[in-house]
């Protein structure tokens, strides 16, 4: 049960989530449907109306989504894709627009985020990574070698969350290097092997990057999972690389230069709704419209010591005192 104060008793909280209204989603060349789409999905199921801005070479893509949508029941105005020229976002920015959520280069972001702060429009940035791959001493060496190869081809290596950077410890380094001549020797051309003695040292070495989407450790469950906590980034794998992060529950969005705001999950639908508080006041009588005591200043200091002094002695003092103060002045009212 949630806690307040006991003179705020008899009021009740709603909270309701409401939706934005139009929300402007310029989407990418390298996923346009599976981010886009998705992103455009929940802006739907939030009460949204969306337009969409496809990426380089996208617009065939989003037609067929489009045109699905209205298969599907969805009003036409509902859903619009765009041109990809980007000067047709810069105009419906520039008129107005609820929400934007923009997935692209950091630049890109600079430049959506200048437009939007003249309207003060909420956005949510995904942009560039540099995401970096920790390979632990107690790592299963083969699967790590596989992951980051499968990273490095996995759309033509057109990933945000793509391996960037590998940092493995220093006790399985000289091992790992040698798998990964036998197995992947095209990963060393792209990512050549930093060593680390501790977690502190590969966590100082990460942190040197201003961007800080995603990132994946290869390690024993437990060690792996303490260490993962400790990453500056938005969302990390453990034990795997990019695919797991499909998975619809996982909210997905940045730090730093790699951007801000959820998309996808729990989050990202909360992110397409606007937070609307009612209170409701239940109680008859409103103390807090009558004139005030003579006493009303030692009132709330004796409230003040006896709800939050430290000392357990202090407070048990302050409500006694607190308890005669308001008993004399019941007696002296009646």
């Amino acid at each position: 049960a949630r806690r307040y104060p006991f003179w705020l008793r008899g009021i009740a909280i709603e909270e309701r989530q409401d939706p934005i209204g139009l929300v402007l989603i310029i989407g990418p060349a390298n996923y346009p449907l599976f981010l886009a789409g998705v992103q455009a999905l929940q802006a739907l199921v939030a009460g949204n109306a969306v337009l969409i801005k496809p990426g380089r070479d996208a617009y065939p893509v989003m037609q067929q989504f489009q045109y699905l949508t209205r298969r599907a029941g969805l009003p036409n105005d509902v859903l619009v894709v765009l041109d990809e020229d980007i000067d047709s976002a810069k105009s419906l920015i520039a008129e107005g627009v609820d929400k934007i959520v923009l997935t692209g280069s950091s630049d890109s972001g600079r430049a959506v985020y200048r437009q939007a702060a003249d309207r003060l429009t909420p956005v949510i940035l995904e942009l560039s990574g540099c995401d970096p791959v920790f390979v632990q001493a107690g790592a299963d060496l083969q699967r790590a070698v596989s992951a980051i190869a499968f990273g490095l081809r996995w759309n033509g290596g057109d990933t945000c969350i793509a391996p960037r950077r590998l940092f493995v410890a220093a006790r399985v380094a000289e091992r790992f290097e040698r798998l990964l001549q036998d197995h992947a020797p095209e990963v060393s051309e792209y990512l050549p092997v930093t060593s680390y003695e501790t977690d502190e040292e590969a966590l100082a070495y990460s942190a040197q990057s201003r961007y800080a989407l995603g990132a994946s450790v290869f390690g024993p469950p437990a060690h792996a999972l303490t260490f993962a906590a400790k990453i500056h980034a938005g969302i990390v794998v453990v034990n795997d690389m990019i695919m797991p992060t499909a998975d619809p529950r996982a909210g997905f969005g940045g730090r730093g230069q790699s951007g801000f705001g959820t998309t996808r999950g729990v989050e990202g639908l909360r992110q397409f709704t606007a937070l609307k508080t009612i209170v409701i006041q239940g109680r008859k009588r409103l103390r807090h419209l009558e004139p005030l005591p003579g006493n009303a200043q030692e009132l709330f200091a004796g409230y003040l010591m006896a709800s939050y002094s430290t000392c357990l002695s202090t407070r048990l003092r302050s409500w006694l005192r607190l308890s005669r103060i308001l008993w004399k002045g019941r007696r002296n009212a009646s």
